[in-house]
């Protein structure tokens, strides 16, 4: 038998228990419970007694009481908050299920489980952190000791970064020191020398790219890379990306030979003015990368092509279908929706759109 139960749900929700305190609401939770429901997408609320999950267009809503869940685990995340990730958790009858949502809101229900169950398990368990100050020691419990304990993590790498970060602009001035002393060696030396400075370089493991970033052609270069090496990425990542995200796993595939955001920045303005395979345009005020054969007209037609008449999507719906990241995929939507392409609702259900049926109505003639 299922940890989940099924609820009476009206109009108005699921009815509180006594004493029960609804604690957070969380929008657009998918919820896969093995050989009964598989990737529902609703409305998550956490109270103090219980989790209640509230299907989407289906007046069906379960419940899953606190008090039975055991184990649970936070799976490898992205980096980005706003992206997609999924956690897997286990009842004390060794149930398992598990839930897909954006990065910050499954940490934030990790976080408020966590307090949950230190609290439920006895003050013997309970999560205390002092802090010692100069004028007085203050006791932290509950979610503001988890906050000061990850506050604390935080300060601490920070200033480890910090010091990281001194050492590494010392050896980068360093570097640069010497290297400049090397390009004037070889400018005034003769072919013997300059053959030994290229053994140098190749042991310092400067490149050419590297010694030639401060010519006009670096720019030029360097375009045509990104260009190349991306359009390969956005072939299979739905054709756009940010131009942060594009940075990220340019840099990621160069290696230990970085770009700077500012050679980037110089980079893309030639993609503006030659034809590459990829070019940036800029949606809903962020700048994207598209595939040059990509147009906005393109992306919506394959984005209205996934949308059955009748119904709606949301941006992590069209997310999960297009391939798109969320971010992006919601400033297309929010873009159709100025050309009349698509209607808005805002509501405690979250953000939907449908097919804007407005434009081709017309009113009966008497």
């Amino acid at each position: 038998m299922s940890s989940w139960k099924q609820v009476t749900c009206d109009q108005r929700g699921v009815p509180m228990l006594i004493d029960e305190i609804i604690t957070k609401q969380y929008p657009n939770f998918s919820l896969t419970i093995p050989r009964i429901r598989y990737g529902e997408i609703g409305v998550l609320t956490l109270t103090n007694k219980r989790l209640i999950f509230n299907v989407y267009q289906n007046p069906i809503a379960l419940e899953f009481d606190l008090s039975e869940l055991g184990q649970f685990t936070t799976a490898a995340h992205p980096a980005d908050a706003n992206a997609l990730a999924f956690s897997k958790f286990k009842s004390a009858s060794g149930e398992d299920f598990s839930m897909q949502a954006l990065k910050f809101d499954l940490t934030d229900l990790a976080a408020r489980l966590s307090t949950s169950q230190s609290s439920s398990s006895g003050s013997s368990k309970r999560i205390v952190k002092k802090i010692s100050t100069k004028s007085a020691s203050r006791e932290f419990r509950g979610i503001a000791a988890a906050k000061q304990i990850e506050q604390n993590d935080i300060d601490q790498k920070n200033a480890q970064l910090s010091s990281s970060l001194a050492d590494i602009q010392s050896l980068k001035e360093s570097a640069q020191q010497l290297l400049n002393f090397a390009q004037e060696l070889k400018r005034k030396g003769d072919s013997d020398s300059k053959s030994d400075l290229d053994e140098v370089y190749a042991a310092l493991g400067v490149t050419d790219s590297t010694i030639e970033k401060s010519g006009g052609q670096f720019s030029e270069r360097l375009a045509l890379r990104f260009a190349t090496d991306i359009s390969k990425v956005l072939e299979v990542k739905g054709g756009v990306l940010s131009v942060a995200e594009a940075f990220c796993i340019f840099n990621r595939k160069l290696g230990t030979d970085y770009v700077s955001p500012n050679d980037l920045a110089d980079a893309i303005k030639h993609l503006q003015r030659r034809q590459y395979k990829v070019k940036v345009e800029t949606i809903e005020g962020v700048t994207v990368v598209i595939l040059a054969n990509k147009t906005y007209q393109a992306v919506l037609t394959d984005i209205l092509s996934k949308i059955d008449e009748g119904e709606y999507t949301t941006p992590l719906l069209m997310s999960k279908k297009t391939g798109l990241p969320m971010s992006i995929a919601r400033n297309y939507l929010l873009h159709a929706e100025v050309d009349g392409v698509f209607c808005r609702d805002d509501s405690m259900a979250g953000l939907r759109f449908y097919k804007n049926n407005f434009k081709n109505f017309k009113p009966m003639s008497y």
